[in-house]
């Protein structure tokens, strides 16, 4: 019977290894939402198995690089999905569906808006491996609107949860950690 329940555990181990990894968040291009500086920082689990990167809904966070710098994960939020035709005005989303344009309004998350943040994007058709992504707090994320669609070679993972704050060191090392609430990121179809 032990040697069943070590199997099951490092299989366990393997698969959790293998699929899943930590993540802290370090800076503020995501407030509200996430934040972080390395004294004290959201942290959480993010799935990198492609199924979870092949069924993203719209507006589920996600871990990218970004083609002219891999040295980094960055973390944003998913407005846009393969195939999509879609562009912003005055900060609003508006997806060509059905024939028309519909303006999606109701977004499931709080982002950072000012007067002199405004965001704009033309109309254009993401190819079917490609992303658009974008930072909560606009008025300080590098993100699509300013390197353009992704391709899906650069998604690294999918949040999974949130699971509280942390404390990491110089070299990124996650020295303490304060669990909360678990937070979920689960998208939207539209």
């Amino acid at each position: 019977m032990a040697a069943v329940a070590a199997i099951v555990m490092s299989s366990i181990s393997l698969f959790n290894n293998f699929y899943y990894e930590s993540i802290y968040v370090s800076g503020s291009s995501m407030a509200p939402t996430l934040s972080g500086n390395l004294a004290d920082c959201d942290y959480g689990i993010i799935d990198k198995s492609d199924g979870a990167k092949r069924s993203l809904k719209r507006f589920q966070i996600v871990t990218t690089y970004y083609p002219h710098d891999t040295s980094s994960y960055k973390i944003k939020r998913v407005i846009a999905l393969p195939g999509d035709t879609f562009k912003v005005v005055n900060n609003d989303l508006y997806l060509y569906k059905d024939n028309e344009w519909n303006v999606i309004k109701d977004v499931p998350y709080e982002r950072t808006l000012d007067e002199y943040h405004i965001r704009n994007y033309p109309e254009t058709t993401l190819k079917e491996d490609q992303y658009f992504v974008s930072g909560d707090n606009y008025t300080g994320s590098t993100d699509s609107f300013t390197v353009g669609p992704l391709t899906y070679d650069l998604l690294q993972g999918v949040v999974v949860k949130i699971q509280g704050r942390c404390t990491v060191d110089a070299q990124g090392n996650v020295i303490e950690r304060r669990p909360s609430e678990p937070r979920y990121f689960l998208g939207v179809d539209y």
